[in-house]
């Protein structure tokens, strides 16, 4: 048990120093293997060597946590912060990027419903301009054929009226002055021929 930890002691003892960069003398190292060697000392050595390996057992390993503590402390604050503020800047990225798109949704609803009520307005007025367009035809046609049952109706009157009346009906018209002439004439003709035979009649009859 003693050969082991003064082994162990030794090992410990020349590794911390060979760590804090501290060179041991050759004639050191000769001077106390004797002391760290339980065979060559008293009872009293040997407890005393068993009591300096644990006291630098224990020393070492303690040194050895807090140089493990004051270490990693830093580095897991410094982890702890960095994720902090990673998570903060990823909340307030997510933030930002949900607004611009809850933004850019509204923008794109609003651009189709001003589409959608501009196409409404445009056919709505696209019929009221048929509708208007189809009823001045309408119009127009009931007057195109009213004035000709007008005209018809004069003609057929005028016509009528001329043809009964044995040339009463003044016309305006060149030809129709002419046949009224020409009826005159004949009637003319035709009283002067039968003036002229009813005068040999009553030669005849004396």
């Amino acid at each position: 048990m003693s050969n082991t930890l003064s082994s162990a002691a030794w090992n410990v003892l020349s590794d911390w120093l060979s760590r804090q960069g501290w060179s041991v003398p050759v004639g050191l190292v000769m001077r106390l293997t004797p002391f760290w060697r339980p065979e060559a000392t008293s009872l009293r050595c040997r407890q005393m060597s068993d009591i300096i390996t644990l006291f630098l057992i224990r020393s070492n390993v303690s040194n050895l946590k807090a140089k493990a503590t004051v270490q990693h402390k830093p580095s897991n604050v410094q982890e702890f912060v960095s994720s902090t503020s990673s998570s903060s800047s990823n909340s307030s990225s997510s933030s930002s990027s949900s607004s611009s798109k809850v933004v850019v949704v509204v923008v794109v609803v609003v651009k189709v419903i001003v589409v959608v009520v501009v196409v409404a307005v445009a056919v709505i007025l696209v019929v009221i301009a048929t509708a208007v367009a189809a009823l001045v035809v309408i119009l127009v046609s009931v007057v195109v054929v009213v004035a000709a049952a007008a005209v018809v109706v004069v003609v057929v009157v005028v016509g009528g009226g001329g043809g009964g009346g044995g040339g009463g009906v003044i016309c305006t018209t060149r030809l129709q002055h002419h046949e009224k002439l020409k009826q005159t004439l004949e009637n003319i003709n035709q009283y002067v021929v039968n003036r002229m035979n009813s005068l040999d009649f009553r030669h005849d009859g004396h």
